[in-house]
């Protein structure tokens, strides 16, 4: 897992300046990396990654009510319909979005999804990612990632 994380944060903060708030997050959350076992390092990747995007300014507003929308992974948006383009998380990929924008260092190990739960999960974020930062090459790590862990 360290590596794919070398490698998301060589593609992702290439192009960035120094950010103070993005250094804190980084030294914060692989600071507390090295301390993980058992669900709350598979838990991991998922937080980083939507840390990464909060950071970043395109993780996807939080918002309350129904679980079971879907959210569109192209417009960043939360739908009651699917949308014509076909790139978008479903129930019960929702929930474990709506419980990864809420994830912390001291809560990983409170969710426990299913292999294919997180593999698709990290594939809907990685692809989110790429798209709403203009790095289409995220999507080789997310076939890494299901290879490894899948």
């Amino acid at each position: 897992m360290a590596g794919l994380i070398g490698e998301l944060l060589v593609r992702c903060l290439a192009e960035q300046q120094p950010d103070e708030a993005m250094d804190r997050f980084l030294r914060c959350s692989l600071g507390h990396f090295h301390q993980l076992s058992g669900v709350a390092l598979d838990n991991f990747l998922i937080y980083f990654l939507t840390g990464l995007g909060r950071l970043s300014g395109v993780a996807p507003e939080m918002q309350r009510g129904d679980e079971r929308r879907l959210f569109d992974l192209r417009e960043g948006l939360w739908r009651d319909s699917t949308p014509l383009h076909g790139r978008f998380l479903e129930w019960p990929y929702t929930r474990g979005l709506r419980i990864a924008l809420n994830m912390r260092p001291g809560n990983l190990d409170r969710w426990n999804f299913s292999s294919s739960e997180r593999v698709s999960l990290v594939d809907g974020i990685l692809s989110y990612l790429g798209e709403h930062l203009s790095l289409p090459s995220l999507g080789e790590i997310s076939r890494r990632y299901s290879l490894y862990f899948g």
